[in-house]
């Protein structure tokens, strides 16, 4: 049996069967196969097969970690590889609006990935804390969606400075990316909270960075959104100060993550 077969009997076995199979099959099991079935289970969700990636990413969390553990086989990729799942899981569990699901899932991502050197879990890092931003703006617990976003932004701005000092043109486009996925969602908080230069600012630092990124899907989303911003400034100018959210109804952006 090779690795998409195993998976395919995974899927489609009863509840409970699962570690049956991993035992007959233990010479696939190895850290690769971890990253093949987050990989698998990825290529679900983006296929709107959310609940099949949702019992896969469980099989991994539940199931294969733990046999690797028990084999002795815990490192720090495996230690990712946790991470990484369990992060997977928690924006399945956000895709089908059980939020508090997919907040323990990204709490638990970020308290692996704080263990870990910048140059290892950065990335998934910044992810967790953005997957908690998009949490809370839920929510509409803004403030705290602001701390997490803040502190993804930080992040993604030391491993920018890591990617220059290593000419790494990969690095930095990912770290460029996840700035811009953090300052969108700030520019809609600072929105919603009636600060308006501050979302300006953050909108217009996202936009430069997808024009950067030839992001042109996010770019369009930021010029309508400086659009929304400008409106209401009019409004303000006219001297609506205290009615402009009942001029126009408020906007909140969810991170890309």
């Amino acid at each position: 049996m090779d690795n998409e077969k195993l998976i395919e009997a995974l899927l489609n076995c009863p509840n409970g069967e699962e570690l049956a199979i991993f035992k007959a099959n233990q010479n696939l099991i190895d850290a690769r196969l971890v990253q093949t079935m987050l990989d698998y289970a990825t290529n679900l969700a983006t296929r709107n097969y959310i609940d099949a990636s949702e019992r896969l990413i469980k099989i991994v969390v539940f199931n294969l970690l733990v046999t690797l553990r028990n084999a002795n086989f815990r490192d720090l990729k495996n230690d990712f590889l946790e991470a990484s799942a369990l992060f997977c899981l928690g924006t399945d569990y956000q895709a089908l609006d059980q939020l508090a699901e997919a907040k323990k899932c990204y709490q638990q991502s970020l308290n692996i990935t704080n263990k870990l050197d910048i140059e290892v879990g950065g990335e998934l890092k910044v992810s967790s804390l953005q997957g908690l931003g998009s949490y809370h703006t839920r929510k509409r617990e803004l403030a705290e969606a602001e701390k997490y976003y803040q502190e993804s932004l930080d992040i993604a701005e030391k491993i920018l400075d890591i990617a220059n000092n290593k000419n790494d043109d990969g690095l930095r486009n990912m770290a460029l990316q996840k700035k811009a996925n953090a300052l969108e969602p700030l520019a809609g908080i600072y929105y919603n909270q009636g600060k308006l230069d501050q979302a300006w600012s953050s909108n217009e630092q996202s936009l430069t960075l997808k024009q950067q990124l030839q992001d042109q899907i996010g770019r369009g989303n930021s010029i309508r959104f400086r659009g929304s911003i400008f409106v209401v400034k009019y409004f303000i100018d006219l001297g609506y100060q205290t009615h402009w959210r009942n001029c126009l109804s408020p906007q909140t952006f969810i991170a890309g993550i």
